[in-house]
């Protein structure tokens, strides 16, 4: 396995390398190959052909049989679109995706728009909060080309016809050259069901409750105990992008792909104290040796604020 820098990794893959290399190729693809926000849609490159585009479909599909990786960031309206049909796509999941795919200013606005009452949309004296959210409202359908005046009747419609356009329409070449690579080979997979689907991508999910439901350990002192302390109370300050993070450092992956995260305890001091993580088990090995919470936090995170760490335990 090759690193980011060129070089072979140092460390012996028994999975991690190989969730570490599928996290970090799916990383890239978000910044690179897609548009959206929480939900990405891939958008089309002049350097991505057929063969570019069927490459990363396969990497979609053999991650998933080979380890239950998938990209949970991919847009979930355009996966389905790509592996079902898009006919499969109901007005709902559209929708969710859509709020996924928008920032989240933009998508206050599509919420505030589709639950205002009947009588804001029919008020000729509006004040002028109600003006400026109806501004926001035409800014946001204009810069997705829309040209219709909402009203009250039509603002579900207009939302729904603008979704399916950016997330079914843009990428419909992506999600051809995707189906026939999805059919061949997940076929016989759970994700050839829309309940397969919608299970995996809830699943894979990070949340700060699965992770703490991860950990499996058995502190054999006074010392140890309070680092495991030290750690759940940790997890629980993390949001969704640090989650990942720590994910990433302990297991190699992004997405939760693993049944449990162990943690073993060293009486590392010193310079040369640190979590060690060994992706291939999921193993964390955590010093017992802190006085108090500040110092496991400052450590730990500066560990995952370096985002990119040497696989080099054999």
């Amino acid at each position: 396995m090759v690193d980011g820098q060129g070089n072979d990794e140092r460390g012996e893959d028994v999975r991690g390398i190989y969730r570490d290399a599928l996290s970090s190729f799916w990383q890239e693809f978000y910044m690179s190959c897609s548009l959206g926000e929480r939900g990405r849609v891939p958008f089309l490159r002049h350097d991505f052909q057929a063969d570019e585009w069927a490459a990363v479909g396969r990497i979609i599909s053999k991650g998933y049989l080979d380890l239950g990786y998938f990209p949970v960031m991919l847009s979930k309206a355009f996966f389905i679109s790509a592996m079902l049909g898009e006919k499969a796509v109901s007005d709902e999941i559209l929708l969710q995706s859509f709020n996924e795919y928008l920032a989240p200013i933009e998508e206050q606005v599509v919420c505030e728009a589709l639950s205002r009452p009947e009588d804001a949309w029919n008020c000729g004296d509006k004040d002028a909060e109600e003006h400026e959210e109806d501004k926001e409202l035409t800014e946001l359908l204009d810069r997705f080309g829309c040209r219709k005046l909402p009203t009250k009747e039509n603002i579900k419609s207009l939302i729904l016809e603008v979704a399916h356009k950016e997330i079914i329409q843009k990428a419909q070449y992506v999600a051809d050259c995707w189906n026939d690579i999805f059919r061949e080979s997940l076929a016989d997979s759970k994700l050839s069901r829309m309940e397969g689907v919608c299970s995996l991508y809830k699943s894979l999910e990070p949340t700060t409750k699965k992770v703490l439901g991860m950990i499996v350990a058995m502190p054999g002192n006074n010392a140890e105990r309070s680092a495991l302390d030290f750690l759940k109370r940790f997890i629980r300050g993390l949001d969704v992008q640090l989650l990942k993070c720590l994910l990433m450092f302990v297991t190699g992956a992004d997405v939760i792909c693993v049944s449990t995260i162990g943690v073993a305890f060293t009486k590392l001091e010193g310079l040369g104290r640190r979590p060690i993580a060994h992706t291939c088990s999921s193993i964390l090995e955590l010093p017992s040796t802190y006085d108090c919470y500040a110092e496991f936090r400052a450590e730990f995170t500066n560990v995952l604020a370096n985002g990119k760490w040497q696989n080099d335990i054999m």
